[in-house]
């Protein structure tokens, strides 16, 4: 078979409602040059039954048992044949030039080994209308690690050369919410990574299902990604250890946050001690607020 530029996984789990409006998005790319895995982890709605009349134009697989988007996603991967994985969640949407930006991204930086796109946030498709096909604006380092310093949101879109994706050993299939910051963190040395702020091509979808309220994956992607680091799993040693405490002291801090938002306050309190020796070194303090203060800001969520 002819080598493919692109691989698309789209992973799914009862999003019957919503996984065709994202396979149109990958039919209206303006590069043809895809393959689309669609890996269905055990959906119990009609998502077979959407995804029938698709059959010519993907490769279905469905796991028999649900296992969460990390094992789907490494699923995909071990049917793809693309030199560079998309991943596209089956509620988001990519925008027609998306597939053909990351090209031109690929060819001009000399084959990065990752690249993060822009996104715009939406909850009718029509908030995407005025959105195009602009010149390109992009930023470019020698790694991940590297881009420590600078500001940008990561969700699932990137492309990823898959030799880079093999090597660093696919995403956790462990029951976190943060697989692709880990996933970053252990390729955080593989040579190129470019980051787009111009176009955005891909619409990040915003409806009841898509923010959850359980803190276990959350809590429990924090506590793997400390272990990890304490256990020199992400690359750089010593010499790059600055730049990932930067990294994962955002992590914590966003999680922290979110585990005192939503009810966790004692699973925030734990990761925000877990986490001092980052906030310290980096000054992403939870909150802005320094131990005592965020004891008092964590009573007052308590008596809430």
């Amino acid at each position: 078979m002819p080598p493919i530029y692109f691989s698309i996984i789209i992973p799914t789990y009862n999003r019957a409602h919503l996984i065709e409006r994202a396979l149109e998005s990958v039919y209206r790319q303006t590069l043809a040059d895809y393959e689309i895995v669609v890996v269905d982890d055990a959906s119990t709605d009609d998502t077979q039954a959407v995804l029938a009349p698709h059959t010519s134009r993907l490769h279905i697989v469905r796991n028999p048992n649900r296992r969460g988007p990390g094992v789907a996603r490494n699923v995909g991967l071990r049917e793809a044949r693309g030199r560079y994985a998309v991943f596209l969640d089956s509620d988001d949407l990519l925008l027609p030039w998306a597939l053909a930006t990351y090209k031109e991204v690929i060819e001009r930086f000399d084959n990065p080994a990752l690249v993060v796109a822009n996104f715009r946030k939406f909850r009718d498709e029509s908030e995407l209308a005025h959105l195009s096909d602009r010149p390109l604006a992009a930023q470019a380092w020698d790694d991940y690690l590297q881009s420590a310093s600078a500001r940008y949101k990561i969700l699932m879109a990137f492309t990823m050369r898959m030799d880079i994706l093999c090597d660093g050993g696919g995403f956790s299939e462990q029951n976190i919410c943060s697989e692709g910051h880990d996933l970053l963190l252990r390729i955080g040395t593989a040579k190129g990574f470019v980051y787009m702020t111009e176009p955005a091509i891909y619409g990040y979808r915003q409806h009841s299902f898509s923010q959850s309220r359980d803190i276990t994956p959350l809590y429990s992607g924090a506590r793997l990604m400390l272990a990890n680091e304490r256990r020199g799993i992400y690359p750089g040693g010593r010499e790059r250890r600055n730049e990932r405490s930067i990294l994962l002291g955002r992590m914590l801090k966003y999680s922290v946050e979110r585990c005192v938002e939503h009810g966790g306050l004692w699973r925030g309190f734990e990761l925000y001690l877990r986490g001092l020796p980052y906030y310290i070194r980096t000054g992403y303090w939870p909150r802005n607020k320094r131990p005592l203060a965020f004891m008092k800001y964590s009573l007052r969520q308590l008596r809430r």
